[in-house]
């Protein structure tokens, strides 16, 4: 038998570091093509400094408000609630009340 050149250890971490190397590209070019892709753009967080000082108001960061309300944009949030109001309309409207007895 033949001792190898490098030892076992170090071979074993030489290629978890390049496997981690890889890895980490191939990620950063997914996020690159995310960024630039507009798909995460539909989830942006809007709004002026000004606007969410006045929506959280002047809380301590001990004790955040436990809710907040800011204009809507017309984003997605906004056609799902749109969506969603005639709905809940519509099933409060078809129910029947029960005749007195």
């Amino acid at each position: 038998m033949v001792p190898l050149p490098v030892g076992l250890g170090s071979e074993l971490s030489q290629g978890a570091a390049e496997s981690l190397q890889q890895m980490q590209e191939a990620q950063a070019r997914k996020q690159e093509e995310w960024l630039h892709d507009g798909e995460l753009a539909r989830y942006a967080i809007r709004g002026s400094e000004e606007e969410w000082e006045s929506a959280l108001g002047k809380s301590s960061a001990a004790t955040p408000p436990k809710s907040i309300g800011v204009k809507a944009s017309g984003g997605v949030a906004d056609k799902g609630a749109k969506a969603k109001a005639p709905k809940s309309k519509a099933l409060s409207s078809q129910k029947k009340k029960r005749p007195r007895q």
